[in-house]
C-alpha cells in the first residue's frame, strides 16, 4: 500500500464509528450488505457499540438481519 491509498474500514466519524456502524445506526440494509462483502469486521466493538446493538436500539430489523446471516 502505498500513502495515498486508504483503508475504507479505517474511515470513522467523530464519536469513532466505522462506516457499517454508521449504515447500520441509520437502517441502511444495502449498504450494510455491500461493506460486508468488502471485510468490514462485524463484530468490531468502538465506543463501548458494535453495529449490530445500533441497529437494534434504533430498531433497523432488516439490518441486524443481514448482520446475524454474516455470523455477527
Amino acid at each position: 500500500m502505498n500513502l495515498l491509498e486508504l483503508q475504507i474500514c479505517s474511515l470513522a466519524d467523530s464519536r469513532n464509528f466505522n462506516l457499517l456502524m454508521i449504515a447500520s445506526e441509520n437502517g441502511q440494509t444495502e449498504i450494510v450488505s455491500s461493506l460486508l462483502k468488502f471485510g468490514f469486521d462485524i463484530d468490531e466493538i468502538r465506543s463501548s457499540v458494535c453495529a449490530a446493538s445500533l441497529a437494534f436500539k434504533n430498531s433497523h430489523w432488516k439490518v441486524l438481519l443481514e448482520l446475524l446471516k454474516a455470523n455477527c
